[in-house]
């Protein structure tokens, strides 16, 4: 059903109200909030009601937090409003002004709550990245000296067998360089006694 034209060209107008005891506030407050933040509300009979308003502005990518205010209290609406990702639902009633300014408390509270639990997960998941980028810079180091220790290992065994080989050259060498130096007093006494 919607409202009249009548009621849809007012309905925008301070104090104007089709309820006997309305104030005709509410959406005038919410036409001077809007446009005071650069949009601008429009008003449209559409079947499923400010359930199509909240659709549209999900699929438009704003997540933010939702009162959904209606004139008459319907429990399937009210569910569906909360499937859709509505904070609260209120019916308007005498002390509608109370009711929505306790949910608006509640609501900005919740709303202050997820975004410290959105920036607490960023937080995490940065500390995270940045642990994980130690880790590998950790990782690559452990690779780095452990290639360092084998080559220290290979250099030091082959430090070992230089030594080894020296060693073994000088025990054959000095027995050879006795020998060698005494060739020549071999045959020097080979030539004098074969002469």
């Amino acid at each position: 059903s919607g409202m009249s034209d009548t009621v849809m060209s007012n309905a925008l107008v301070p104090f104007y109200s089709t309820k006997r005891h309305g104030t005709g506030l509410g959406l005038a407050l919410a036409r001077e909030i809007i446009e005071a933040h650069g949009g601008r509300i429009n008003l449209n009979n559409r079947e499923g009601g400010g359930l199509v308003a909240l659709q549209e502005l999900r699929q438009r990518g704003y997540r933010g937090p939702v009162i959904m205010v209606s004139a008459e209290g319907n429990a399937e609406v009210a569910a569906q409003a909360f499937r859709l990702g509505a904070t609260d639902y209120l019916v308007k009633s005498d002390h509608f002004f109370q009711t929505l300014t306790n949910s608006a408390r509640r609501t900005l509270e919740l709303e202050r709550l997820r975004r410290e639990k959105e920036e607490a997960q960023t937080e995490r998941e940065r500390v995270i990245e940045t642990l994980q980028t130690a880790n590998a810079a950790l990782a690559d180091k452990i690779e780095a000296l452990q290639k360092a220790q084998a080559q220290l290992v290979r250099s030091e065994k082959l430090a070992a067998v230089g030594e080894m080989a020296a060693g073994v050259a000088h025990e054959i060498n000095n027995p050879l360089a006795y020998v060698k130096g005494n060739v020549s007093v071999i045959t020097h006494f080979a030539d004098f006694f074969c002469a």
